[in-house]
Order: C-alpha cells, then structure tokens, then sequence
C-alpha cells in the first residue's frame, strides 16, 4: 500500500464515522476544519464547489440522501460510476488541502 492510499483510506475512514462521532470529538473538530477550508477555497470555482458540496451531502449530513438526491442536487449524471468518480475527486482535493504535495497520487 503506498503512502497517497495510506492517507487516503484514512481520511474515508474519518469521513463515513463522522455521524457516529460524538460533537466534541477531536476527529470530528479535525474534519469539521478541513470541510471550512474546503469552502473557503471552493468560493471561486464551481468545480470545487461541487466537490465540496458533494463531500458534505454525502458524508456530513445527519440525514444520508440517496445516490440519486445528491446527483439531482449537484447536477451529476445518474450513472454510478459517474458519481464514484466525481466522489475520488472530491476526495483527492481534500487530500491536497489536508496534506499538500503528500495528499497527491503520484503513481
């Protein structure tokens, strides 16, 4: 397993817990700062703010939407592999604001 897989499977681990974290939680605080610089950076390109956007409806919310809700939401095509893709970007980009050139694939 290289270091990028390393960090990211880490990160989704952090994300798909992230309901069941308790508020005060130090791995829900941490996520809660990367999601705010996220937005922060996300202001200026509707790319990113889809990425951003999607990270938050499918991880963040208290209720899960469905697949379907969110591509609707975000103006995605329905296909799921479209949506999974669209997901590993959203997922690389924090990955890069978290830990900068570490976060990248470089293989």
């Amino acid at each position: 397993m290289t270091h990028y897989e390393m960090l990211k499977y880490w990160l989704l681990d952090m994300l798909e817990n992230y309901r069941d974290t308790p508020k005060n939680a130090p791995k829900r605080i941490f996520i809660d700062k990367i999601i705010e610089i996220s937005r922060r950076t996300a202001e200026y390109s509707t790319e990113d703010k889809q990425y951003h956007n999607l990270v938050i409806l499918r991880y963040l919310t208290e209720t899960l939407p469905s697949v379907h809700q969110i591509c609707k939401a975000l103006h995605i095509g329905r296909q799921k592999e479209n949506y999974e893709r669209i997901t590993g970007y959203a997922i690389d980009r924090l990955l890069v604001l978290v830990f900068g050139a570490d976060g990248i694939n470089w293989n």
